[in-house]
This record gives C-alpha cells, structure tokens and sequence, in this order.
C-alpha cells in the first residue's frame, strides 16, 4: 500500500499490484490514466472520484483497465 498527497506523483512510485491510497476529489482523466499505467492492484480514493458537481469521466480509465477504485463512504 503507497499514500500520496498528489496522484500523479504518486503513480510512478507504485509497483505493479500495489494499492495507491489518494485524496483526490474530482479524479481526471490525466491522473486516472496515471494510475492505470502504473497497473496498481486497486486504488483507495479518501474523497469522491466523482462529486456530481461537474461531469467527470476520469475515473474510467481505472475501472476499464480492471483495477478496483473504491471510495472512501460518504456521511
């Protein structure tokens, strides 16, 4: 398991099946792809991937390429 303050810095440090734990509200595309090639074993996000508040289609390339994003739960 690897924590980052920054998504796409913290891509590059994983190995392949590690767990990137983020707090990366709004996840986009750029970072999500960041996370797909780094072929992380899941990714852990403290904050919504997606709010609603804008249409947001980041979190995509993750899901697609297989690797579990879980989202912390909302109160």
């Amino acid at each position: 398991m690897r924590f980052g303050q920054r998504t796409k810095a913290l891509a590059p440090r994983l190995k392949p099946g590690e767990i990137a734990v983020i707090a990366h509200p709004d996840l986009d595309e750029v970072a999500a792809d960041s996370l797909r090639r780094a072929r992380g074993g899941g990714a852990g996000n403290t904050a919504p991937s997606i709010s609603g508040r804008d249409p947001n289609f980041g979190p995509f390339p993750v899901l697609a390429a297989g690797i579990p994003l879980l989202d912390a739960p909302r109160p």
